[in-house]
């Protein structure tokens, strides 16, 4: 009997029947991330470490028709190639993987272990890494891969004790650009999320109600964003609706910032996009919309501001510039 999914797929939607693969896939943004593709269609493996019920309870609400979950340890390799094979099994295919599994040890170098440092680039580091290799023979033309990364690797203000934690997630900012690049001739498109302070319960773990407060007041908007803000943008980089445009692209959804680091395909100059966007009003989908018509026509920076006050920005001629361009951005533009 072909079961009964609670979602509501979007019509002609690029993601509608494609095969998404995330890791951590029943928490937090992994979560928002399998259920906004599944609205738009997609069939979704559901990676998950050991909490049965809550992978259960997604399945049921995408949809057993449409989704299955496998148990796998994110960060080993065994369990990596398990966790493709049944996804292939089931569905034939990979279309997309989102190697969202991860874990935030808060150490600073005097208090980690060594078993700490493993521990923290087994899943953060090498489970995103071999998992994209051993999807990659089941991937065609037209592939996605989303990364994620974390706002946190260009604060300024990040404390010491998130530094294990910023070095993962420097070594995915890396893994992202030259993963473009290789797999670029291939047709698959690598891209990678990098969220603020966003409300899951990673994110809560250890903070206390006055270092909250501290966070939100840093926001324009006085809150923490939400997984679903971050599923859009992911879901958006997962689908082929402007397909070869966008690639070795990292978003960086912090406060009210977009930023965009890279190039487009098979034109790997530095050219570098620097939008002052708001988009935690529920708004990201017209920004999205927004930020692809602004790459299409190849302007090289732009602020927001100048948007609403009528102006469209500047209009570069070429990529001169982009070294200086990719430096503001990528070292973190002041004010």
């Amino acid at each position: 009997m072909a079961s009964t999914s609670t979602t509501s797929p979007t019509p002609n939607s690029s993601l509608n029947g494609k095969v998404v693969l995330i890791t951590g896939a029943t928490k937090g943004i992994g979560r928002a991330i399998a259920l906004r593709v599944a609205s738009a269609g997609a069939k979704v493996v559901v990676n998950y470490a050991s909490d049965a019920a809550a992978a259960d309870e997604l399945v049921s609400l995408i949809g057993s028709d449409n989704s299955i979950s496998v148990r796998a340890d994110a960060g080993s390799v065994p369990e990596l190639e398990r966790l493709v094979a049944a996804a292939v099994e089931r569905f034939g295919r990979i279309d997309v993987v989102i190697p969202n599994a991860g874990i935030m040890p808060m150490r600073t170098v005097e208090n980690t272990t060594e078993e700490d440092f493993d521990r923290a680039f087994n899943l953060n580091v090498k489970g995103p890494y071999f998992l994209v290799q051993k999807a990659l023979p089941h991937m065609a033309p037209g592939g996605r891969i989303v990364l994620v990364s974390s706002g946190l690797t260009r604060s300024t203000s990040v404390a010491p004790p998130y530094l294990l934690y910023n070095a993962t997630k420097g070594a995915i900012e890396q893994m992202t650009r030259l993963l473009a690049k290789g797999l670029g001739a291939k047709g698959i498109v690598v891209n990678a999320i990098a969220p603020g302070p966003t409300a899951t319960e990673l994110f809560f773990q250890g903070k206390s109600e006055q270092v909250l407060g501290a966070i939100k007041a840093s926001s324009p908007f006085g809150r923490i964003g939400d997984p679903e803000e971050i599923a859009g943008v992911a879901a958006f980089l997962a689908s082929d609706d402007k397909p070869g445009l966008w690639t070795v692209q990292e978003l960086a959804l912090s406060k009210s910032a977009i930023l965009l680091c890279g190039g487009k395909t098979g034109a790997f100059h530095n050219l570098t996009v620097v939008i002052d966007a708001l988009v935690r009003r529920g708004q990201a989908a017209e920004e999205i919309d927004f930020i692809t018509s602004f790459l299409a026509a190849e302007f090289h920076e732009f602020n927001m501001r100048n948007f609403l006050d009528g102006g469209f920005g500047t209009r570069g001629e070429g990529a001169d510039d982009s070294e200086r361009y990719e430096e503001f951005v990528c070292d973190g533009p002041e004010g």
